[in-house]
């Protein structure tokens, strides 16, 4: 398994001889903020240091983190558009 380093103060866990990097890292990144490993509002290692640490391209990392973010903006988009929608916020 790499591991990505204790100074980022974030543990994640990947196993070593996977095929699907980018998911694999995306779904220790989902486990990390499900376990509380990762709070709301933490900010999240840079990635060309994630991919050292890692030792995954930082192309991967990066193409992750996109993908977190795309989904996070819809959520917030839908939440908002449901609130507006029930009259939560005007």
């Amino acid at each position: 398994m790499k591991r990505a380093s204790a100074a980022d103060g974030l543990d994640l866990y990947l196993p070593a001889s996977t095929t699907r990097p980018a998911h694999a890292l995306e779904t220790a990144l989902r486990a990390a903020v499900v376990d509380g490993r990762l709070p709301a509002g933490t900010r999240l290692p840079a990635s060309r240091a994630l991919a050292t640490d890692l030792g995954i391209a930082r192309s991967t990392v990066s193409e992750v983190y996109s993908r977190l973010a795309a989904e996070e903006r819809t959520l917030a988009l839908a939440l908002a558009a449901d609130a507006l929608a029930n009259g939560l916020i005007s």
